[in-house]
C-alpha cells in the first residue's frame, strides 16, 4: 500500500477559505451580498473541475458518489427526523 500522501497547497485552501466566507456574506443579505453572487459559486466549480481526480473516482464518477450519498443519506435522514420530531 502508497502510504506517501501528496502535501497540500496552502494556495488553494485559501481559495476555499475565501469562498467559504464569500458564501457566508452572500447569505447574510448585506450590502456586499450581490456583489459575492456574481462569483462564490463559480468559484467553487472551478475548484472541483480542478480537483479531479480520475484515478479516484475511475471512470464511472456517478457510481462513487452514489455509493457515497447511499451510505450517507440513512444518517442524514435519522439525524432530520430526530430534529424535526424534537422541534415540532
Amino acid at each position: 500500500m502508497n502510504t506517501q500522501k501528496k502535501a497540500r497547497s496552502l494556495y488553494w485552501d485559501i481559495v476555499k477559505g475565501w469562498g467559504i466566507i464569500a458564501i457566508v456574506l452572500g447569505h447574510t443579505g448585506y450590502f456586499a451580498g450581490a456583489f459575492v453572487y456574481l462569483f462564490h459559486l463559480a468559484l467553487f466549480f472551478f475548484i472541483t473541475g480542478y480537483f479531479y481526480n480520475e484515478t479516484k473516482y475511475g471512470d464511472t464518477p456517478f457510481l462513487y458518489f452514489g455509493s457515497r450519498l447511499a451510505g450517507a443519506w440513512p444518517r442524514y435522514t435519522r439525524c432530520f427526523l430526530s430534529c424535526f420530531t424534537t422541534f415540532l
